[in-house]
């Protein structure tokens, strides 16, 4: 019996520590694959973080270059104002069509060692005085690893408004005009030099030696007028007693008129001759006549000495055929109803034509 329990004993001894020695390869085990494990994530984490450094280096590269871009730009604009004013010119092109043109050549002298950017010029403003032009810088990371791309819009003011100095001039104007001003009325023996009535004029001033210019209407009374070189009426032009002078330009309609004249006249509204053989219708040059034009009934025959020129729808209405209309060159009559034998009666409004 003591052998029997000797043994059993010896054997429960030897199953101790055969489970101790199998609990502690289950261990030894255990931490090596936590050692394998913590050493993986240690190695990848540490691979991935200078991946990480490497990716924001060449991002921040790429940033830097696109921002270089900008400031080159606008150095640029800063000391080539007229490059940049044809750059504006051919964007805006009936040839480009406001597409992107792209510019980094042409500052290349701002570009720096280890910069690389493509600039180009997308937008244009020059509504106001002070240009907008919008630009897109792309930078370039260390062999073209990244790209970063940045977006400016750049104020232009004053660039373009140059005036270049010059030497101070002075000038000197000889007023030439007697009487300068508004609607006037004279009679008498006033002969001014010349005179400029911006409105209207009604009188009787004997002669004007140079230039007689009257805005609105001039109504004359009195003896014959006279001008020594050009009378321009702006409305219409009523001379009782006959308009003696060079040249003469009727904006509206001529009543009661007779003239001895040696230059050419212009008649832009109706023209009534009047009955007073002296000075009679004696025109040196050419008349011109856009409406209608009534010879009189009076003794006198009207002559022109030059040419006379009818618009299409013009028209000479003659009273009577005692006097000819004597034209001593040639005659330009457009319309296929220039010329008619009739009266015309004004306070109508009508014409009786024969």
């Amino acid at each position: 019996m003591q052998t029997n329990l000797y043994n059993v004993i010896k054997k429960g001894f030897a199953s101790e520590k055969s489970m101790k020695a199998g609990v502690s390869l289950i261990a030894v085990l255990l931490f090596m694959l936590m050692a394998t494990i913590a050493a993986t994530a240690t190695w990848k984490w540490i691979t991935s973080e200078g991946f990480s450094s490497q990716s924001r280096m060449i991002k921040r590269e790429a940033s830097q270059s696109a921002e270089a871009g900008i400031q080159a730009t606008r150095a640029w604009m800063t000391y080539h104002a007229n490059d940049v004013g044809a750059l504006i010119k051919e964007y805006q092109s009936k040839e480009n069509k406001n597409k992107p043109i792209k510019i980094d050549n042409q500052f290349a002298e701002f570009k720096k060692a280890g910069q690389e950017y493509d600039v180009w010029l997308t937008g244009v403003n020059t509504e106001n005085t002070t240009y907008k032009l919008k630009i897109l810088s792309k930078g370039k990371a260390r062999s073209g690893m990244g790209y970063h791309s940045e977006v400016a819009i750049l104020k232009v003011d004053g660039l373009y408004k140059v005036k270049i100095p010059s030497d101070k001039k002075t000038a000197h104007y000889d007023f030439d005009y007697s009487y300068f001003g508004g609607s006037t009325e004279n009679h008498g023996n006033m002969n001014p030099t010349s005179m400029l009535v911006n409105g209207n004029w009604k009188g009787n001033p004997n002669t004007v030696t140079t230039t007689f210019v009257v805005t609105g209407n001039a109504e004359l009374s009195g003896s014959n007028l006279h001008v020594g070189k050009t009378a321009c009426i702006g409305g219409n032009l009523s001379s009782n007693n006959g308009f003696t002078g060079q040249d003469l330009y009727v904006v509206g309609n001529a009543s009661n008129f007779t003239a001895n004249l040696s230059g050419n006249v212009y008649f832009g509204g109706n023209v009534k001759m009047g009955s007073q053989a002296n000075p009679g219708f004696n025109i040196g040059g050419s008349v011109f006549l856009t409406d209608t034009m009534t010879t009189s009934q009076g003794e006198f025959a009207p002559v022109i000495h030059g040419n006379f020129c009818t618009d299409e729808n013009a028209l000479l209405l003659s009273n009577g055929t005692n006097n000819p209309f004597t034209v001593k060159q040639n005659v330009w009559l457009p319309g296929p109803f220039n010329v008619a034998f009739g009266s015309f009666d004004w306070n109508a409004g009508k014409y009786s034509v024969e």
